[in-house]
C-alpha cells in the first residue's frame, strides 16, 4: 500500500484526517451509552483490510436515526480518484 499525499494545503490535511483515522481505530471503544440521534453515514474502501468486518453492523447499531454504509473503491486509504470525488459520497453535503 503506497501512501498519497497531495501538494500544498492538501497535504496537510490528508495527514490530519489519517492521524484522526488511526486514532479513533485504535481509541474508540463503544461505552454502552446512547447512540447517535443524528444522521450517521460509514464510509469505507471495498478492499479495506484495516477496518473488521463487523465495523459497519458496529455503527449500526449506534445509529439511532438515519443510517448509511457506502463502499468506495479501494482499500483503507483513496486513490487521488476517489479523494476528489468524495464530497460526492457525503450525504450531509449532497443534500
Amino acid at each position: 500500500m503506497g501512501l498519497i499525499l497531495f501538494p500544498g494545503d492538501g497535504e496537510e490535511m490528508t495527514v490530519e484526517i489519517m492521524r484522526a483515522d488511526i486514532a479513533v481505530r485504535d481509541t474508540f471503544r463503544h461505552n454502552g451509552a446512547a447512540g447517535v440521534t443524528m444522521p450517521l453515514q460509514f464510509l469505507a474502501g471495498a478492499d479495506d483490510g484495516v477496518i473488521e468486518a463487523d465495523a459497519p453492523a458496529q455503527w449500526r447499531e449506534l445509529a439511532l436515526g438515519p443510517y448509511r454504509h457506502d463502499s468506495l473503491p479501494g482499500g483503507h486509504f483513496c486513490t487521488p480518484e476517489v479523494w476528489r470525488a468524495l464530497p460526492t459520497h457525503i450525504t450531509a453535503i449532497n443534500r
